[in-house]
């Protein structure tokens, strides 16, 4: 009965991209600690990939009769109890002697609005369970 009211809200949205971006702050961070490394290849997380899988979802539940929010796995990310995901080399940074990519400006970049896209998701998430809260005790505090 709870899995039904929960997958018709928000909140299960909200869950996968706040997993998703921690995941992806941590590959991030991971490029900026070995930035001057020789040799290494910055990676990230397919965005875009997660993205469509998504919107994919999104659409899925809308149709669907039962409501379910069901995330399917893709090539390099796999849904489930754990999100599993697969980084992958990044293309297009500054290319140094070395065969190095070394952008610590697009680095910067790109973990804050990674950290911005968790911070509006938990607060959607937060706004949400509260108001599911006032609903399920039939009151404002």
């Amino acid at each position: 009965m709870f899995n039904l009211l929960f997958d018709n809200t928000s909140l299960p949205i909200m869950q996968q991209v706040m997993a998703f971006s921690e995941h992806r702050q941590n590959v991030l961070a991971y490029n900026v600690a070995n930035i001057n490394t020789p040799g290494f290849r910055q990676t990230d997380l397919p965005v875009d990939e997660f993205l469509g899988a998504l919107s994919d979802a999104i659409e899925n539940r809308e149709s669907n009769s039962s409501h379910r929010f069901l995330m399917r796995s893709t090539s390099n990310i796999k849904f489930g109890g754990s999100m599993e995901v697969t980084a992958r080399p990044v293309e297009g940074f500054m290319n140094y002697y070395d065969g190095s990519d070394r952008s610590v400006e697009h680095l910067q970049n790109e973990m804050l609005k990674n950290a911005l896209w968790h911070e509006a998701a938990a607060k959607l998430f937060s706004q949400q369970s509260a108001q599911l809260e006032t609903a399920i005790r039939g009151r404002l505090r």
